[in-house]
């Protein structure tokens, strides 16, 4: 999800604004900066980044790049730990405890089985398969045939697909129902249904309340 709002302050030389920019908004914010003292003559007095995604190759899943999937484990076991998808024992623990030890299998084994790719032995294949069953909620089968990689959008579908529901990507709280319950990937993002007239009731309110912006357009 990206962002980015642009307030106006008043300094000793006029009105220039500041620029608040968020997840993928981030890496924008130099473009924008420099778009904006070039063509309109406006210096901004800083430039604020939310949730930064300065770094792409963090969350992209590609074939022969394995970081994105260490990185989500903590992110998919929270996701099973919230929709309560974790065997008795994990699902137990709080969420912090979830998140060390799934943190601690991103950065010993499971980080140096996908290292080792097809060289991984079958003993710590297995091995390292039941830990990521344990920390996703997912089946062991459904994560061998994943070669031990599982991408975002999949998990998003797997999880509860028992439910025939899947999660959202945006923010995993939330759930959503798909026609086809047998697809691979979710059909679309729970979280932006839910969160969208949120944000679109938010935006229109700061431009036409605070910033005095009029349009007739529909949208801002």
């Amino acid at each position: 999800m990206s962002s980015s709002a642009c307030t106006p302050r008043a300094t000793s030389a006029g009105v220039r604004p500041s620029s608040s920019l968020a997840s993928p908004g981030t890496t924008r914010a130099a473009g924008l900066s420099s778009f904006l003292q070039e063509k309109y003559g406006m210096n901004l007095n800083g430039l604020m980044l939310f949730s930064t995604a300065l770094d792409f190759s963090t969350f992209r899943f590609m074939n022969g790049h394995d970081l994105a999937h260490v990185l989500f484990l903590p992110t998919y076991a929270a996701t099973a730990w919230y929709h309560k998808r974790l065997d008795k024992r994990l699902q137990a623990k709080p969420l912090r405890a979830v998140l060390d030890g799934s943190g601690g299998l991103c950065r010993g084994d499971y980080n140096a089985a996908l290292f080792l790719g097809d060289k991984l032995p079958a003993t710590r294949r297995e091995t390292i398969t039941t830990k990521l069953a344990q920390y996703t909620g997912l089946s062991r089968e459904y994560i061998a045939s994943t070669n031990l990689r599982i991408q975002i959008h999949r998990f998003c579908k797997e999880l509860c697909r028992s439910e025939h529901r899947t999660v959202g990507r945006l923010d995993s709280r939330f759930k959503g129902i798909d026609r086809d319950a047998a697809g691979e990937n979710f059909e679309f993002d729970p979280a932006h249904t839910n969160l969208d007239g949120a944000y679109a009731a938010c935006i229109n309110h700061y431009l036409r309340h605070d910033l005095k912006f009029e349009s007739d357009s529909p949208t801002p």
